[in-house]
């Protein structure tokens, strides 16, 4: 399970590239679905149905779990000795598709893997192959 977390992660990654928006098209942003959450001023909301596309969340996501670890380590300080602020955002991220393989896609996720990672569930493990012996 956790290895499939670390492949989302890195799907998610890959599929936001490195580049900007700056070179969209009229036509290109037009086509653009309107996002359903504002992630800077409602990241809770998100639900797993705006997490079940991989690469079109991958943005919302990534917003989303970013602005959750800064709320996360504003209301918890403590947590800076045992985590950085990318790492609490993956862990957020981990937690939120976890909770979304039950299936029900009205779940927003959140809040609940916010208080798994403060509880220290939703750890980052990644692959041995990582790893030079």
């Amino acid at each position: 399970m956790r290895k499939s977390m670390c492949l989302v992660l890195v799907a998610a990654a890959a599929a936001t590239g490195c580049g900007g928006d700056d070179g969209d098209t009229e036509e290109q942003a037009a086509a653009k679905p309107e996002p359903r959450v504002d992630v800077n001023n409602g990241p809770r909301a998100i639900t797993c149905r705006d997490l079940s596309d991989q690469v079109a969340s991958a943005r919302l996501s990534r917003t989303a779990t970013f602005t959750l670890a800064d709320e996360l380590l504003e209301e918890r300080p403590k947590l800076v000795n045992v985590s950085n602020r990318n790492q609490l955002a993956q862990r957020i991220f981990v937690g939120m598709v976890e909770l979304c393989e039950d299936g029900d896609p009205a779940l927003t996720p959140a809040d609940e893997a916010m208080a798994g990672v403060a509880q220290g569930r939703y750890q980052l493990e990644p692959p041995p192959e990582k790893y030079v012996e």
